[in-house]
């Protein structure tokens, strides 16, 4: 069995290859932690999982994990290679955009003919259930451009005496 497991580990680079090549396979081993009995390969790769957090484990891909927790639980690591990718890749984006700019356009102008009742209805969806949100929002918004909003009323007020 430890064999098979070598013999498909040697295809990657794995940390336990590492190891292996650092002290030599002789001076390392696997050891059963646990007999655990369960129905299916999934429940056993969660109790693998659970074993693999719980000690310091050479294993760098921790079994019965989802995407989605990994994302979680490496949330640093996966902002700061979202924003290197960001960085890396603007020109392209930008390229891309400009070279589809017609292309977006249509399709966001048929996206609303088609979705405008759907939109709406969320729309009113989202004031109503964050109605304080927005008048707080509101509110921070007129006191920090007081003075602008007082100019732009004044103004119409003299184009309408006019």
């Amino acid at each position: 069995m430890f064999n098979q497991h070598m013999a498909r580990g040697k295809e990657s680079c794995r940390s336990a290859n590492r190891l292996f090549e650092e002290f030599g396979i002789e001076n390392c081993k696997m050891v059963c932690i646990e007999d655990y009995p369960c129905n299916t390969k999934k429940e056993l790769e969660a109790r693998e999982g659970y074993h693999q957090q719980q000690i310091d484990c050479i294993n760098k891909r921790i079994e019965g994990r989802t995407d989605k927790e990994y994302r979680e639980q490496n949330e640093e690591h996966e902002r700061e290679r979202h924003e290197q990718y960001y960085e890396n890749n603007k020109n392209k984006r930008k390229e891309y955009n400009e070279a589809n700019k017609e292309k977006h356009r249509e399709y966001n102008k048929e996206y609303r003919e088609k979705k405008s009742e759907k939109i709406q209805a969320q729309r009113k969806q989202y004031r109503e259930m964050n109605k304080e949100k927005i008048k707080e929002s509101n509110k921070k918004y007129h006191e920090a451009n007081k003075e602008e909003l007082n100019r732009k009323l004044r103004e119409k007020r003299q184009k309408q005496e006019e």
